[in-house]
């Protein structure tokens, strides 16, 4: 083997390392994800915050994972003399990848892309629904302001009156 074929060796094994480590942050990703969706629909506020912590850790670490596999596809890109400013996809680095490396490669970002989507869909899911119920419970907040905000509601020091009514059905399930 040659000096130069040494380095895209062990660039690909770093890719390869790198794909491995991304995989497993997004599977704890959907983890985290399912248990924040299970503690909004239960209502444990607590663990829910909890575990968009987590995401939001597990976020910043696959973009500096992201951030380190594009240093890795520059490095191959200027050790293949690709055009400057070039970029080498996964096709063109499997075919310079020796060997076996290569249908490795592939194997990898096999597992790795449907798992990015899963993440990206299910955490749009969970964000939609945060936005919703954040909709509902406004439209709440302003219905019961809406109604407590009226004159003769409040004797003095702010207590209610004994002749006002709070007539509310509140749909906690939509």
């Amino acid at each position: 083997m040659t000096k130069a074929s040494d380095r895209v060796t062990v660039s690909v094994h770093k890719l390869l390392d790198l794909f491995d480590e991304q995989a497993g942050v997004h599977e704890s990703l959907l983890e985290h994800i399912d248990s924040s969706m299970l503690a909004l629909r239960e209502g444990r506020m607590e663990a829910f915050v909890e575990s968009c912590r987590r995401q939001q850790g597990l976020a910043q670490r696959a973009e500096q994972l992201e951030s380190t596999r594009n240093v890795i596809c520059e490095e191959l890109a200027r050790r293949c003399d690709a055009p400057v400013g070039g970029v080498m996809g996964i096709g063109a680095i499997r075919d310079i990848a020796p060997g076996e490396l290569g249908p490795r490669l592939d194997a990898a970002v096999q597992r790795l892309r449907p798992l990015v989507h899963a993440a990206r869909e299910r955490s749009g899911v969970l964000r939609r629904a945060v936005s919703s119920m954040a909709r509902h419970i406004s439209g709440m907040v302003q219905a019961v302001h809406g109604t407590t905000s009226t004159e003769g509601m409040y004797e003095r020091r702010g207590v209610l009156s004994k002749t006002a009514q709070l007539d509310y059905s509140i749909d906690v399930r939509s």
